[in-house]
């Protein structure tokens, strides 16, 4: 069922606000490491915002996310429920008790196509951090019966949830939770309730891990650019590019992590009613929603349905999806009658790269021309003269008398054999009575 990115054992925050464009734009963007991925906020801030405070306040919202929801921090509220016992109620925070929450509602609207107890089903299939199937030579798939044995312990209705007071309740021994199909979409909306909250930032760009979501166009009136990755097995290149203005986007996909075992390609994308991967031809959802937790959440369910099954719960749920598959002639699109967002193909990134050298090469030579007209300026106000390799220059004396040689750091030859002709003149001179 689950793209598995997995909450990280620690939160490392590479990035620092940096001016991004003209002063008067106010262009800032913050980068850096969290939940086992990356995440990017790019804003157009006004000059009087302290955009270390609104910094600060990111970073501290992610990492309280983290020590709440990580599966890798053995202290955290999800890893400290994993182990207890079932039958008791377990407190946590309201965050995690909404999360979680949020998680069987979708749960429920999907029959199942997501559950964040599938946890021991992705381990079993070897996608878990602990084994890797690809990563161990020819292993083939578990048989019915070990399935089978795990499936009696993974299922959102064995899962009880309560907000006031905010805790979790397990009802079998062994069940656990992973919320990492949903915790970056949540990670998303903090950030975007922080940056709302603040006043007087109006447009900005959330994403966390490939899930986005934006607040209104840019300042010029164009609207944020996201890119929806090609499904195509070892490429990297964008399918399209949507327009998004004011809106939560997601996407799930089959084409970054699978195993193949005589013959039989096997998907990440467990179906937590089976047991099993999905093999129908869907190969990656994007999902656009008001907020970022719930399309995370149902970009993972609509994998798990399939492009026929998912398109008809659409239509029934109104919900907006763009469903991707691959076949022998390429990439087949098919989408919900409520994914109207303006789109366009994007160019692959070959053909991009040679339509971009000829105006890099005029940048270069632009460049190159500004810093002789700067040093010639140097020379004509200071009265300075250029350092370098005299080439032909070498005979040439300024209005003291001394020749170019003087100037040179790599001097030729023949500057070479002119100061020492000069040297000896110099000592002749200097040793007459």
């Amino acid at each position: 069922m689950h793209r598995i990115s997995y909450l990280s054992c620690a939160l490392v925050l590479l990035g620092a606000w940096s001016s991004m464009a003209s002063a008067e734009s106010g262009e800032v963007t913050l980068s850096g490491q969290t939940m086992g991925t990356t995440y990017t906020v790019k804003a157009f801030l006004p000059k009087t915002t302290d955009r270390n405070a609104i910094g600060e306040a990111i970073v501290e919202e992610l990492e309280e996310i983290n020590t709440r929801m990580s599966t890798y921090l053995p202290d955290s509220e999800v890893s400290r429920f994993n182990r207890a016992a079932p039958g008791e109620w377990f407190e946590v925070s309201g965050a995690t008790a909404q999360v979680v929450q949020l998680a069987q509602q979708i749960s429920a609207r999907t029959e199942g196509a997501f559950d964040i107890t599938v946890n021991p089903l992705v381990e079993l299939w070897g996608f878990g951090p602990a084994a890797r199937r690809r990563e161990q030579g020819d292993v083939g798939p578990p048989t019915d019966a070990e399935i089978a044995a795990v499936l009696e312990r993974v299922g959102f209705a064995k899962l009880d949830v309560s907000l006031k007071p905010p805790r979790l309740r397990k009802q079998v021994e062994g069940l656990q939770i992973d919320l990492s199909a949903i915790a970056k979409g949540y990670a998303v909306d903090r950030i975007w309730h922080v940056l709302n909250d603040w006043g007087g930032i109006q447009s900005y760009m959330i994403e966390v891990g490939g899930e986005v979501r934006v607040r209104d166009a840019k300042p010029n009136g164009e609207a944020w650019s996201i890119a929806i990755e090609s499904p195509l097995v070892d490429v990297r290149k964008p399918e399209l590019i949507l327009a998004a203005r004011n809106t939560a986007i997601a996407s799930s996909g089959d084409y970054r992590n699978f195993f193949e075992h005589e013959g039989v390609l096997y998907s990440h994308t467990i179906d937590p009613r089976t047991g099993r991967p999905v093999s129908h031809p869907a190969s990656g959802v994007t999902v656009t929603t008001e907020r970022c937790a719930e399309a995370d959440a149902l970009a993972t369910a609509l994998m798990v349905l399939g492009p026929a099954a998912g398109q008809d719960w659409c239509e029934a749920n109104q919900v907006a999806a763009l469903f991707l598959s691959r076949t022998d002639e390429g990439v087949l699109r098919g989408q919900s009658s409520h994914f109207d967002m303006p789109e366009w193909t994007a160019t692959a990134p070959v053909a991009e790269e040679e339509g971009q050298l000829v105006p890099t090469i005029l940048v270069a030579i632009l460049v190159f021309g500004l810093v002789i007209v700067a040093m010639s300026v140097g020379v004509l106000v200071q009265g300075k003269r250029l350092q370098g390799s005299c080439g032909g220059l070498a005979g040439m004396k300024d209005s003291q008398g001394r020749t170019i040689c003087d100037a040179c750091t790599n001097p030729s030859p023949l500057c070479s054999g002119q100061a020492e002709a000069e040297s000896d003149e110099e000592t002749a001179v200097s040793s007459e009575p």
